[in-house]
């Protein structure tokens, strides 16, 4: 997940993609659009980290189930009981 002190944008998506429910096609299907942009990308490249928020933003607006809580805690290392009280 971290490369030198650095968090690698591929590795976080790859892991995102597991909790998210095959059911959630577009949501999947947007997410590695931004896995493919940040294949050729410079780690230190900080505007992919902003497409992946763009990407939640768009498809995980309230969290409510869990897997939902999964994907916001491994893009933000945010333990999921810290949002559960955060929200």
């Amino acid at each position: 997940m971290y490369i030198g002190d650095r968090r690698d944008c591929c590795t976080v998506i790859s892991q995102m993609l597991n909790r998210i429910p095959d059911s959630k096609v577009d949501f999947k299907k947007d997410l590695m659009k931004n896995f493919e942009d940040a294949k050729y990308k410079p780690v230190e490249d900080i505007i992919q980290w902003y497409g992946i928020s763009v990407t939640l933003e768009k498809y995980l607006p309230i969290l409510v189930e869990d897997w939902e809580y999964e994907v916001t805690s491994i893009y933000t290392t945010v333990a999921i009981e810290d949002l559960k009280i955060k929200i």
